[in-house]
């Protein structure tokens, strides 16, 4: 887990794979490296050890908005894309143009617009 832990802090080809770009690793690694190197750690801990809930995508009858970057190596669109399917009232994924892992982070304004569209549909 610190390994992990301190390839982010240190910018790897990790934090690139998340992030798309050298701009956006340049923009956020700043950020990373102010936090403390154990709360970065046990977050990732957390998402790694994570239980698969996917078997109980069906029970889920919320809206649901799927957004998804289509240069996103670590889980690719159809990832996402299935995601949608599996959610009954997902609407169908949105996906960004040559976005990578994190657009929340790094296509804030765009991913924003979704929500505030998705939140206004489901008042």
């Amino acid at each position: 887990m610190a390994q992990i832990r301190d390839g982010f802090a240190a910018g790897s080809a990790v934090l690139e794979l998340l992030l798309g770009s050298r701009a956006a690793e340049a923009h956020w690694l700043p950020r990373l490296r102010r936090l403390p190197g154990e709360r970065l750690s046990r977050a990732v801990g957390v998402l790694m050890g994570a239980d698969s809930v996917a078997r109980r995508f069906g029970e889920i009858t919320a809206p649901a908005l799927v957004v998804h970057g289509s240069a996103d190596l670590p889980i690719p669109p159809e990832s996402g894309v299935a995601l949608a399917a599996a959610l009954p009232a997902a609407e169908p994924v949105e996906v960004l143009d040559g976005v990578a892992h994190t657009p929340l982070v790094t296509h804030a304004a765009e991913f924003s617009a979704l929500l505030q569209r998705f939140l206004k549909a489901h008042r």
